[in-house]
């Protein structure tokens, strides 16, 4: 009899993507990498979407592979997993169990669908797994050694246990409350035990554990030479499997001929020479001069960011590095900032104008202080897993020595041309911002951000924090990217009761420049939960101006307050000031920044004394 267990297709990218630790029910299992899924995963569907494919580590030119689906009989599994941690434990006789491969085929024998407890008076109890697991910051993976912690604060007599026939027993002694002093991991021949109070302060080196140097599923063959200090995780820690995940919308212009005959007239002018290009990007006014050329010839307005698009195809097209680096963002933001040209059903990407623009002069505080509202009816987006890591994020130069790829290999080693990922489909709204009501904003509250935001400048600007390393090139940004991040999360929040919509649905997609920012508040998913119009009707004139103003006035207030107002810093490595969960976080699969960089005041404070600005709202209140 076979169990059947299963995830939909876009939790294989996240969360349980290659490397991550899978719980099912009672089970835990770790996923094993595309190469130890290589037959199932290289027959799957394939997707292409060339901008997202050329782009720095998910560089996949072979384009991506959607993850494979179970045969219709089932006598085929789609994805390998392996179970993890091995070390179980009976919840009645509280025995400890290693389960390994041989019990895993006894157990088929048997036609047993779960892990039981083998002692007769437990009457087949469902093993549980240990709620622990050990990993290293270069990405590897293993169970403790409880035998060894077992041990560390007992003298072991000679000859009377050995760790090859280990019998360790996992309980409460009911003498510390619910506390980890409580639990404790005891061997059941010499009686050594030990409570879990320090397991996750000490270094597993104090008992004698090292890194083995590779995953669960590897064999000793494949270890790695690793002396990096371990750490001990709960199994469920988002630190046991930070996933690497690149995306991009489709822009492709099967509706926009416009944008085809700029094309033709770019490269008529060979602009897609390699030392044109890179001599002209360093003139501000390079855009701005092709633009006005453009224009005249083509007979039709030709925006600077039309422009900027457009050069950025034809460097993916030719898949050459022509030395400066061109937002993709940038990109997105031409598109999504005015109305699609044509109304083409086959489009992957549709933008409608909400008539937002228009009622500017006469509408209000909340029509000065956002400045344009899209709806984008249609959109595609590929999501793709470059890789992954544990205890730290990737970032930076040392991501190298870190990250993992699917078929885990380092990203500094020749790795499969493809990479695994999924194609969504939704709808959402797009908010752009004002950019001379950012400015002022900005200006007159300059002495406040230099104070309030010292440390996080600070960390910004530390080559040595993997936070430097993974948001550094926000600080020339900081505060108008705090501002929208904040605003983004209070908006979808809003939207969640106003809309229907799941909170872990909706996601935001931040455009941060220093001469612009928006937000793209968007659902999208595989099933039909992703273009169910909801978001598109909150973005119509007649709900836009009420549901935003609601955003705005719930955030002014916190339940926590006073405490969440008052707390000078929180959140990951201190990177958040007012903001908590009851306010302003989001599930990590809504947010794009690990829920961080958020501030509260920056919305609707109030101002006064040297660390506190004015919100850019505070004049709608």
């Amino acid at each position: 009899m076979t169990r059947a267990r299963s995830i939909r297709r876009a939790q294989a990218i996240y969360p349980y993507g290659p490397g991550a630790i899978l719980d099912l029910g009672q089970e835990s299992f770790v996923v094993m990498d595309t190469a130890s899924n290589s037959f199932t995963w290289t027959s799957s569907v394939k997707i292409r979407l060339p901008r997202l494919e050329l782009r720095g580590r998910a560089n996949a030119p072979d384009g991506f592979r959607l993850p494979p689906l179970m045969s219709n009989d089932r006598t085929s599994a789609a994805l390998k997993v392996q179970r993890f941690p091995a070390w179980l434990f009976c919840p009645k006789c509280r025995r400890m169990w290693r389960w390994g491969r041989q019990q895993e085929i006894k157990m088929s024998e048997q036609k047993q669908e779960l892990p039981r407890c083998q002692v007769a008076s437990c009457g087949s109890s469902i093993l549980v797994p240990m709620r622990y697991i050990a990993a290293c910051s270069k990405g590897h993976l293993m169970d403790v050694d409880w035998w060894s912690w077992a041990h560390s604060r007992s003298p072991r007599a000679t000859g009377t246990c050995d760790r090859a026939n280990a019998e360790l027993s996992f309980f409460s002694d009911g003498l510390s409350g619910s506390s980890l002093r409580s639990l404790r991991v005891k061997c059941r021949k010499c009686s050594a035990s030990r409570n879990l109070e320090d397991l996750q302060r000490l270094d597993p080196k104090a008992i004698g554990q090292r890194c083995t140097g590779r995953q669960p599923w590897q064999s000793r063959d494949n270890a790695e030479e690793c002396t990096a200090r371990l750490r001990v995780l709960l199994r469920s820690e988002t630190s046991v499997h930070y996933a690497e995940i690149d995306s991009a919308l489709d822009l492709e212009e099967g509706s926009d001929e416009s944008s085809d005959d700029l094309l033709k007239w770019l490269k008529s002018k060979k602009c897609d020479e390699i030392e044109a290009v890179d001599e002209a990007l360093k003139l501000n006014s390079f855009t701005s001069f092709w633009s006005k050329h453009a224009t005249s010839e083509l007979g039709r307005k030709v925006s600077s960011d039309e422009i900027m698009e457009s050069l950025e195809r034809i460097f993916e097209a030719s898949n050459e590095d022509i030395g400066v680096e061109v937002n993709p963002f940038e990109a997105e933001w031409a598109k999504l900032s005015r109305p699609s040209p044509e109304r083409n059903q086959n489009a992957p990407l549709l933008v409608a104008s909400s008539g937002w623009e228009e009622r500017r002069e006469d509408g209000g505080s909340i029509f000065q202080l956002i400045g344009s509202l899209m709806l984008v009816e249609r959109l595609r987006e590929v999501r793709a897993l470059k890789g992954f890591s544990r205890v730290d994020p990737p970032g930076g130069e040392d991501t190298k020595n870190r990250l993992f790829t699917p078929d885990l290999k380092r990203v500094n080693e020749q790795s499969q041309r493809w990479k695994p990922a999924i194609e969504v489909f939704g709808e959402g709204i797009f908010i752009g911002f004002p950019e001379k009501e950012l400015k002022e904003w900005e200006r007159s509250n300059s002495t406040a951000f230099e104070a309030r935001l010292a440390s996080i400048f600070d960390k910004l600007r530390d080559s040595n924090n993997w936070i430097a390393n993974r948001f550094g090139d926000l600080a020339a940004v900081l505060p108008r990217f705090i501002l929208v991040h904040t605003f983004s999360h209070v908006f979808m929040r809003q939207l969640s009761y106003e809309a229907g919509y799941n909170s872990a649905s909706i996601r935001e997609r931040l455009y941060v420049f220093p001469n612009k920012a928006g937000v793209l508040i968007y659902t999208a998913d595989g099933d039909s939960e992703g273009s169910l119009g909801g978001l598109v009707r909150q973005g119509k004139l007649d709900r836009a101006p009420d549901t935003i103003k609601a955003a705005i006035e719930r955030s002014a207030w916190c339940s926590n307050d006073p405490i969440c107002i008052e707390m000078p810093s929180n959140g990951l490595e201190g990177m958040n000031h007012v903001a908590c969960h009851a306010c302003c976080l989001v599930p990590e699969t809504s947010c794009s920044h690990l829920n961080v960089l958020l501030d509260r005041q920056m919305i609707v404070g109030e101002g006064g004394g040297a660390t506190n600005p004015v919100g850019y709202f505070a004049p709608m209140l």
